[in-house]
């Protein structure tokens, strides 16, 4: 398993952590939403608590965003079908 100090991990919590801000939510308000206290969100952005895939999918459903939004690009690439990046060669 990656760690959460992973640069790929980073970037992910960087992205949420920005959109986050950019639509002017405060942790407290996704916290509610998500039925979790304030303390779980600022965990997941301090990088002290993983985030898993279901909760993933539901902070971006909250913040109204595409997961291409938050994961790291590479991801998203690949995701599209714009770029093969199968094992295969």
């Amino acid at each position: 398993m990656k760690s959460i100090h992973d640069q790929d991990y980073i970037e992910l919590i960087a992205n949420i952590r920005n959109k986050r801000k950019e639509k002017e939510v405060l942790q407290s308000e996704l916290s509610i939403k998500l039925g979790k206290p304030q303390s779980f969100i600022s965990k997941i952005e301090r990088g002290d608590r993983r985030v898993d895939a279901i909760e993933l999918l539901n902070i971006c459903l909250l913040l109204n965003l595409k997961l291409c939004e938050v994961i790291p690009q590479k991801f998203c690439i690949g995701l599209l079908g714009k770029q093969d990046v199968s094992f295969g060669k």
